[in-house]
């Protein structure tokens, strides 16, 4: 954690970074997720800035052959027949093929599925699909922490507040290491 508490602007969200990078004109590390991939990567394309030239897209050091998700869920309810008419059409009209492709450009995220290809997608868009496809393949996809997918609220709270103060107050990382696991490990009340 050390190493990455050096990267944020002092006092500024990541939208207040992008935004004081944009202004300033330089950027040197933005951590983010393919959902903020449309807006930077327009913005970055509109001022004449294209991937894989101005400005790069890589995972996050350290993870390379594993992949976090986190997704848009539907949920659907024990119904009587008439209304599972309509929720089969919601299901299949969302995952159908070009829907899925569309709304991920759109969205700026890669499709739910794996069997579109990656031909419309710009180059983090390629990676990103590609860096699914290997972490699929070697068991290693992971359900995102900061979404829920991967402790317990309650923990994830405890987390974070570790985490929160490491980067914000500084410290040892020794002892960081060590609240992080108690936070980690703590049965809930």
């Amino acid at each position: 954690m050390i190493r990455v508490a050096r990267f944020p602007a002092p006092g500024r969200t990541t939208k207040k970074t992008l935004s004081w990078a944009r202004l300033v004109g330089v950027i040197a590390i933005v951590f983010m997720t393919t959902f903020l991939n449309l807006a930077t990567a327009a913005q970055a394309q509109m001022a004449g800035k294209q991937p894989n030239i101005d400005f790069l897209c890589f995972q996050y050091p350290g993870t390379a052959g594993s992949f976090t998700f986190n997704s848009d869920q539907f949920a659907m309810f024990k119904v009587g027949e008439a209304q599972e008419v309509g929720q089969l059409v919601l299901a299949s009209a969302v995952m159908d093929k070009n829907f899925q492709e569309q709304f991920s450009l759109a969205k700026g995220s890669i499709p739910a599925r794996i069997d579109i290809p990656d031909t419309k997608f710009d180059a983090c868009g390629k990676k990103s699909m590609s860096d699914l496809r290997l972490a699929l393949r070697n068991d290693s996809m992971l359900g995102s922490f900061a979404h829920g997918h991967a402790v317990p609220e309650a923990t994830k709270v405890r987390m974070i507040e570790v985490v929160s103060n490491f980067f914000n107050k500084g410290g040892s990382p020794a002892e960081a290491t060590q609240q992080l696991m108690a936070a980690a490990t703590q049965k809930p009340n």
